[in-house]
């Protein structure tokens, strides 16, 4: 009874599987299956080509999605998904010149020596008067205050007159311009005693 059981269940999945509809399904699900497979190789070929500067090495991994078969292929493709390098070439050079361009930028910010923030076209301080360049006297184009020549026209400049004074550790502090002010109804102040004293009397 039992032998008959498995011959029925035998017969019942052997007319399963060669219908023509199964046949047909089975044979489609390979074909996109092998298809797959290919793209997939294609497509390691091609992603790793962007993010890898070896020339040699997406056909290695392109390779070994080759010979991993169309059954174990899924597997690889994980593993390169996880051991690739994040971000392509492209990416990489436009975050070095993301970071090239910040890196200028902060290193064009000059400061005077009172600590105010100035403008590299600027000939003085407007804060502490400190001088930060000069004018060339042939072409008036700013030059550095250490420069011993022009670089636009070549004139040269005399050492000592292009030598920058030494910071001022203690900078004077900028008086108040009301300070000096006085009311013009104000009797001027008179002249010490030993002053008026050597002034001789007119005969």
């Amino acid at each position: 009874m039992f032998s008959d059981i498995l011959k029925q269940i035998g017969a019942a999945a052997d007319a399963f599987f060669t219908s023509p509809i199964i046949q047909t399904t089975i044979f489609v699900f390979w074909v996109l299956l092998v298809a797959l497979y290919a793209a997939s190789t294609y497509w390691v070929w091609r992603d790793s080509r962007a993010r890898v500067a070896n020339r040699y090495v997406p056909y290695l991994f392109a390779s070994i999605v080759l010979l991993s078969t169309p059954i174990l292929f899924v597997g690889v493709l994980i593993m390169y998904k996880i051991m690739r390098p994040p971000e392509t070439l492209d990416e990489a050079d436009e975050r070095g010149l993301s970071r090239d361009v910040l890196r200028a930028e902060a290193e064009d910010v000059r400061y005077c020596r009172c600590g105010s923030r100035v403008e590299r076209e600027w000939v003085i301080c407007p804060w502490c008067r400190t001088r930060l360049n000069r004018v060339c006297p042939n072409c008036h184009q700013l030059v550095g205050m250490d420069w011993t020549l022009c670089a636009w026209c070549g004139s040269e400049f005399p050492s000592h007159r292009l030598i920058a004074p030494p910071p001022d550790p203690n900078p004077p502090a900028v008086e108040d311009i009301s300070a000096g002010e006085h009311d013009v109804n104000e009797p001027p102040a008179t002249a010490p005693l030993s002053v008026r004293s050597r002034r001789a009397p007119r005969a």
